[in-house]
């Protein structure tokens, strides 16, 4: 017996043909790249929308149409339309569409990560400034400082190529947590230098 589901992670429809409950996923990659999406960051799913049936990211729950066809439904009920803006994360450096315009991160669990990091390098460190990952990122001009090489803003942790904060004088030895002692580094750079100091001086602010 042949039967029809839709797939949680691309939206797309597949047929089966195999006793049991409809799978999920369409594919192994589609559950791979769920459980790659949950140990990282909270990501938007592919889903079909309500409103213009296109599969577009959406959030897991609660949300059944994409950004443009919720704004109109919002002005054809004569609600309000939050102001919608594009930023950069705090923490990953990943652009994400927000109606918050004091918003820092694109999830709740970008925000408690970076929270977590900032705590425990101030109780490591001798003196910290605070700063945002986003600002450093733009300073250094996404190229990694470690290898020289570009850095890729589409990639997220726990990808080797995605972006990461390197303290040039590790906190471990009595490095400050300021714009001065960090700069931008792959993940992988990052993870190779371990906490030894680099051999470059403190960046300049600016």
């Amino acid at each position: 017996m042949v039967r029809k589901g839709t797939c949680y992670w691309c939206a797309h429809d597949f047929s089966v043909d195999q006793k049991g409950p409809v799978p999920t996923y369409c594919s192994v990659e589609c559950k791979g790249a769920m459980r790659i999406a949950k140990r990282g960051r909270v990501l938007r799913l592919r889903k079909k929308c309500h409103g213009c049936g296109m599969s577009v990211a959406l959030f897991p729950k609660n949300t059944q149409r994409c950004d443009p066809c919720r704004i109109e439904r919002r002005k054809q009920m004569g609600m309000y339309v939050p102001e919608i803006v594009t930023k950069a994360c705090g923490r990953c450096g990943v652009d994400y569409v927000t109606s918050r315009p004091t918003g820092k991160y694109c999830s709740r669990r970008c925000g408690q990560k970076a929270n977590s990091t900032r705590k425990r390098h101030r109780r490591r460190a001798a003196y910290s400034e605070p700063y945002e990952l986003g600002d450093i990122f733009a300073r250094d001009g996404w190229v990694c400082q470690l290898c020289h090489l570009p850095v890729s803003r589409s990639t997220s942790f726990p990808n080797r190529e995605s972006a990461s904060v390197d303290h040039i004088v590790p906190t471990s030895l009595g490095g400050d947590d300021t714009p001065m002692n960090v700069q931008l580094a792959h993940l992988g750079c990052n993870s190779a230098k371990g906490a030894r100091a680099a051999g470059s001086q403190l960046r300049l602010v600016g």
